[in-house]
């Protein structure tokens, strides 16, 4: 079975003075900024990407979450390319 769930659908009010998507960030950062506000992107900050990872190819689909663990624990992480 397959869902499809829109965007609009989680949308709170009738109307915004503006809407943003995840994929066009730099646009909400412009228009946030012009408004008076500052926005701080923690990404590196929080460390939370895989830049510092060595990539590995290989069959990992059927692997386990403990594996997975482990192959991050030795700076690891399968290539996804």
């Amino acid at each position: 079975m397959s869902i499809s769930i829109r965007r609009a659908g989680f949308l709170i009010d009738q109307e915004y003075s503006d809407l943003f998507f995840v994929e066009e960030f730099n646009t909400c950062v412009e228009s946030l900024t012009k408004r008076g506000f500052e926005v701080v992107d923690a990404r590196d900050i929080l460390n939370h990407d895989l830049k510092s990872y060595e990539k590995v190819e290989g069959q990992f689909a059927n692997i386990s979450g403990y594996e997975i663990s482990s192959l991050m624990n030795s700076g690891k992480v399968p290539s996804h390319e």
